[in-house]
């Protein structure tokens, strides 16, 4: 992830913000659009973005062709959140999704869809989940 003052470059509105990782585009990935919501959701899983860019880039993935957003959705640890993913064609429909914490909008896990059936995974299966947390401790093992 940047340094803490390379976040100060994210801009605080939404629109803003995703234009600001949209033009960044290199190539890669399946597609442009899936590439937004990694080179996004990777920023926001590293847990380090300050809270009001936090919140542009929640709002920027919402700018994204394709983005859903689903309540009520557990992590890994049973945590319930807000998935907010997008289908990615290329990749047979799988829909990723990253699970925030409606409260707080950080990451609390990842989880992956299944969008067609595959080496025994059903259309609609979760194939892969994860859960995230943080802690504040006063020194470092």
């Amino acid at each position: 992830p940047p340094f803490d003052d390379e976040y100060d470059e994210i801009p605080l509105d939404g629109t803003a913000a995703y234009d600001w990782i949209h033009n960044q585009y290199l190539g890669g990935s399946a597609s442009h659009d899936e590439d937004d919501f990694v080179r996004i959701t990777d920023l926001l899983r590293s847990g380090l973005v300050p809270a009001p860019q936090r919140a542009a880039l929640l709002d920027a993935l919402s700018r994204i062709p394709g983005v859903t957003s689903k309540g009520g959705v557990t992590n890994l640890d049973g945590i319930e959140g807000v998935a907010i993913g997008r289908d990615e064609p290329m990749r047979w429909g799988n829909h990723d999704e990253v699970i925030v914490d409606p409260a707080t909008g950080r990451v609390i896990g990842e989880r992956t869809v299944s969008g067609t059936t595959f080496f025994g995974w059903g259309v609609g299966e979760v194939v892969s989940s994860s859960a995230t947390s943080a802690t504040v401790v006063d020194e470092a093992p």
